[in-house]
């Protein structure tokens, strides 16, 4: 009887996980770095790459949150974001918007590598599906800890998917996906091939599964030219606005282009923040801006005084809106 009693005192001290679940649909992003585990196993690296991913994890919820999505777990060496998708006819828009973010975000890691100098190069890999029958997910627990999931077969495969390599910026889909951004007239600046999957891969990757395994595509991007559009710098509701009339077919693209430059521009950041942007603004975000631009906007003070900004550590987005 003693021992029951305390059995019971002991329960009522232990918190009860809160849990709410619910159906939903909706396209699922999934990004790892790739040879993380060996990286990391490896004396020599280990350092580096805890700070590449510490790092990376900045960088990718910057990402998420500027392409409309939900972050919903970090997973060591990547992540897992989902993007509610209640209408079928929303699945072109919303993918558009991702593989921009995953380019920009693969050419953000190429062309810095997060200031992390080690023997090798980070490399980052993206997997898109579009899940039909998701289990959404909101717990509570340990205290008063707040987390989040999603289930679902095409979380899976996404997973799966990720761990194929292929060319620049490294993401691979499913057909329909990619489809689905023609039948809505829109446009990315990711080209794909189909890749027909052989015994062997199916087994490396799918342990043998046919779930998912059909109609796959990769991207198969022939170069790695900055996607920007010509811009001048102008004041209008505080955004980067286009220097000339752009395609509806192109303005999908401009919201997440416009909100991830604005984020990382306008923050302080940890301690690395500014050297890792400063290296972005050299390598990829200066050369873009100067290529869109005409010898005559080149010489302007505007001009020059954003050249500055991204060579200091008072880097500031203000300077674009002159």
């Amino acid at each position: 009887m003693k021992s029951s009693a305390t059995s019971q005192k002991a329960l009522k001290g232990i918190q009860t996980p809160k849990y709410k679940s619910r159906r939903t649909r909706g396209l699922v992003w999934v990004c790892d770095v790739a040879d993380s585990s060996r990286l990391l196993n490896q004396n020599e690296t280990a350092a580096a790459t805890e700070s590449f991913l510490e790092r990376f994890l900045y960088f990718a919820l910057t990402a998420v949150n500027a392409s409309g999505g939900t972050f919903v777990k970090w997973t060591g060496d990547g992540f897992l974001a989902f993007f509610e998708t209640p209408l079928d006819r929303e699945v072109g828009s919303k993918a558009a918007v991702i593989f921009e973010a995953a380019w920009w975000l693969t050419a953000f890691v190429n062309e810095t590598q997060m200031c992390c100098p080690t023997e090798g190069r980070f490399r980052i890999r993206h997997a898109v599906t579009y899940e039909k029958d998701a289990v959404w997910i909101d717990l509570r627990h340990s205290g008063d800890i707040k987390s989040k999931d999603v289930l679902g077969r095409s979380v899976v495969a996404a997973f799966r998917l990720s761990g194929i390599e292929c060319t620049f910026p490294g993401i691979v889909t499913h057909g329909e996906i990619v489809r689905a951004i023609g039948d809505a007239n829109l446009t990315t600046h990711v080209t794909f091939k189909e890749l027909p999957l052989t015994d062997a891969m199916r087994s490396r990757y799918f342990k043998g599964e046919r779930f998912g395994t059909k109609d796959i595509c990769v991207s198969a991007n022939k170069s790695r030219r900055i996607p920007y559009k010509p811009v001048k710098f102008e004041q209008r509701n505080a955004q980067i606005t286009s220097g000339r009339k752009v395609p509806d077919t192109d303005l999908n693209l401009f919201p997440f282009r416009r909100d991830f430059f604005v984020a990382l521009a306008s923050r302080r950041g940890p301690r690395w923040f500014q050297p890792v942007l400063r290296e972005f603004g050299k390598k990829v975000f200066v050369p873009a801006i100067t290529a869109s631009l005409s010898k005559r906007q080149r010489s302007t003070p505007s001009f020059a005084r954003f050249v500055e900004a991204w060579e200091r550590d008072s880097t500031n987005i203000d300077v674009l809106h002159e």
